[in-house]
């Protein structure tokens, strides 16, 4: 069964609070259905594992919030960036490396600290500042554009985090348009 780790729903839930309030966000869980407020427990552990649903709550909390004011890819991107700060200065500090060589051979390993269950991820240096990534999705698995853009925004911050500057992500190949896995390209200085 899919699962995700506290810590990703943790730092999610707060990315909210920090964007858009705490006061906002209350209200939004609060109007969630019954069947959705049940999914997202009070108190989210970065040790604990979730049952990977939990994202559709915080999902719908992060859509009711967003409104129509806010559209494409800036703010998946963003929540991205945010749950790897969030993850590799706090509880997984222990998993950052100093160079982002070093950080590209681990992707693969630490993808499990995260999730399970959801993707198989591959990794490929291309030169001593690039590499490609690639999302081999489990059946089932519901991707979404989003989905892309926050995983994007992941990886970009954690190369920051290991030392990479001026990272460059894109995205050539996805599932959603009808590949069989999604690949991101990144390059940094």
């Amino acid at each position: 069964m899919a699962e995700v780790k506290g810590v990703q729903l943790k730092a999610a839930i707060m990315f909210l609070r920090v964007r858009y309030g705490d006061e906002a966000v209350n209200k939004a869980i609060d109007s969630l259905s019954p069947d959705d407020r049940v999914l997202l427990p009070a108190l989210l552990l970065d040790s604990n594992w979730y049952p990977n649903n939990v994202w559709r709550a915080v999902r719908r909390v992060s859509r009711m919030l967003m409104g129509d004011t806010e559209t494409g890819d800036d703010f998946p991107f963003e929540l991205g960036k945010y749950l790897a700060q969030y993850a590799f200065t706090g509880v997984y500090k222990s998993l950052l490396e100093k160079t982002p060589i070093k950080q590209v051979e681990k992707f693969s390993r630490i993808k499990d600290f995260f999730s399970q269950d959801t993707r198989d991820v591959e990794t490929r240096m291309l030169s001593d500042s690039s590499c490609l990534v690639r999302y081999s999705y489990e059946k089932g698995a519901q991707v979404t554009r989003s989905t892309c853009a926050s995983s994007r925004g992941f990886w970009v911050r954690t190369l920051e985090l290991s030392g990479a500057s001026d990272v460059k992500a894109t995205h050539p190949k996805c599932v959603l348009d009808g590949n069989n896995c999604c690949e991101f390209l990144y390059e940094w200085q």
